[in-house]
């Protein structure tokens, strides 16, 4: 068993169709470092196994990942992956002397970057420690070979991603190889790609590997979202034209605003609190496609998935702006409440925390059949007819209802409630005079006219915080 034994065991794995594209516009098609089909990667794989080789790298090492995404990091990825080599990926933003514990917890073997990465390390004793380093473009210095796939047990790791954790302390999700297998299937059974043969357009990288291991490919947007860039999609080659997204609401937004993409035929979107209109808006652009929202986490994706017709629908029909019905739990999971909010138990859940006891305090249990839960942090309702979201459990029930009733009054979603540490209730957001005057009646202590700040991975969520503290407004 190996995580990527399904694509390296594949006919498909040496097709002539493109497996990932970086799409910066039509001239990333012919850029090799933007763009590889299928059977080349396969080729760039083997020569990346000749390179782990010859840095002395073998199964149960641990390799450090700082590189900027491209079709040679993945050749590496998917050869360090086949080698049982560990991946060990770090949040570049965090704190330097956090990223200095996580290594000298982890001690990995070597670190794979570019130029950014050795500015980096400049910073670091522990990293300028680490002997091997090299970059994945090293992989040309070798000839094609054959490729060997090591017979991984359940148990043995695959990927070590550390963010920044609860109590300040780094958190290190583990990703073992069975859990990578069980996620692909589980994904694979549920979204039915394999109906839908072109490119996925996608924003998230990791969604990549689980593409290549379905025989589907990737055009991948940069986080930019540039409109120059996302205009070009309308005049794609045939066999570069996508046929499904995975995205979320902030995106499709911004896909809607500057190119049609008319070969769209099954769009995947994750992410709740989308407004309503923004759906809508989407299902006149593609009247034939099929739509499907995705509930889930980073650490448990998906939980339940719904047709998105159908939650529109019911979240207007309940009275609300934005799209709070989640659909059904997948057969796959287990769910339960706890203290307010919903945990989840299945094959595709990832494990305890490293580094990080108060988060796993907060965020796992193991019940008395030794099962393994994972807090979603979601207050969630659960009815005959499905999943209801009912907001985040750092939020007061009647604050979230409150914040419904006030979209719906005002037009808008750019806007939220906060309390202050003596319990005043405020208005923030992006406020009209009118929109103050309207919201008379719900009884704020103040208001406060401040340009939201979104999430930056999905450009959907509204970081309160970060909005309060842009406005110069202490978080109390």
């Amino acid at each position: 068993m190996n995580c990527v034994a399904n694509y390296l065991n594949s006919d498909f794995c040496r097709d002539e169709r493109p497996a990932i594209t970086f799409f910066k516009g039509l001239k990333s098609l012919d850029d090799p470092r933007k763009n590889i089909t299928f059977n080349q990667l396969t080729k760039n794989v083997s020569k990346a196994q000749k390179e782990l080789k010859r840095l002395g790298l073998k199964r149960g090492d641990t390799i450090l990942i700082f590189e900027a995404p491209s079709p040679d990091m993945y050749a590496m990825i998917i050869a360090m992956l086949a080698s049982g080599v560990k991946l060990l990926l770090v949040e570049p933003w965090m704190p330097l002397s956090n990223i200095e514990k996580i290594l000298r917890d982890v001690k990995p073997q070597a670190f794979m970057t570019g130029l950014i990465g050795r500015a980096w390390a400049m910073r670091s004793k522990e990293l300028r420690q680490i002997k091997k380093k090299f970059n994945s473009s090293a992989l040309h210095n070798h000839s094609e070979g054959k490729i060997v796939v090591e017979d991984m047990k359940e148990e043995e790791e695959a990927v070590l991603t550390f963010t920044s954790g609860t109590s300040g302390n780094p958190k290190g999700v583990h990703r073992k190889h069975q859990y990578l297998v069980d996620q692909a299937e589980v994904l694979k059974k549920h979204l039915h790609y394999d109906e839908n043969q072109g490119m996925d357009l996608t924003i998230f990288t990791n969604v990549t590997l689980l593409n290549l291991g379905m025989g589907k490919g990737s055009l991948l947007i940069p986080g930019s979202w540039r409109s120059s860039t996302l205009s070009q999609l309308d005049r794609l080659p045939p066999e570069f034209r996508p046929d499904t997204l995975a995205a979320g609401p902030g995106f499709l937004k911004t896909l809607m605003k500057h190119a049609k993409v008319e070969s769209l035929r099954s769009l995947h979107l994750g992410g709740a609190l989308a407004d309503t209109k923004i759906y809508e808006r989407a299902f006149g652009a593609w009247p034939k496609a099929n739509f499907t929202h995705v509930y889930g986490s980073s650490e448990a994706e998906p939980v339940s998935l719904s047709d998105l017709k159908v939650a529109v629908q019911k979240s207007k029909d309940a009275g609300l702006f934005q799209t709070l019905f989640l659909g059904n739990p997948i057969d796959d999971v287990q769910l339960t409440e706890r203290a307010g909010t919903l945990w989840v138990h299945g094959p595709h859940v990832s494990p305890e925390y490293q580094g990080d006891i108060m988060a796993n305090k907060m965020n796992k249990f193991k019940d008395e059949d030794g099962k393994l839960w994972h807090n979603m942090g979601d207050r969630i309702e659960i009815k005959d007819d499905g999943l209801w979201y009912r907001g985040r459990d750092f939020q007061q029930l009647k604050d979230f209802q409150q914040e419904q009733s006030i979209y719906c009054k005002l037009g808008h979603s750019k806007c939220f409630i906060h309390r202050t540490g003596s319990g005043k209730k405020v208005l923030v957001g992006e406020l009209s005079n009118h929109d103050v005057s309207v919201c008379s009646d719900f009884k704020f202590n103040s208001f406060i006219k401040a340009r939201i700040i979104r999430d930056k991975r999905h450009k959907a969520r509204i970081d309160r915080n970060k909005t309060l503290k842009k406005a110069g407004h202490a978080i109390n």
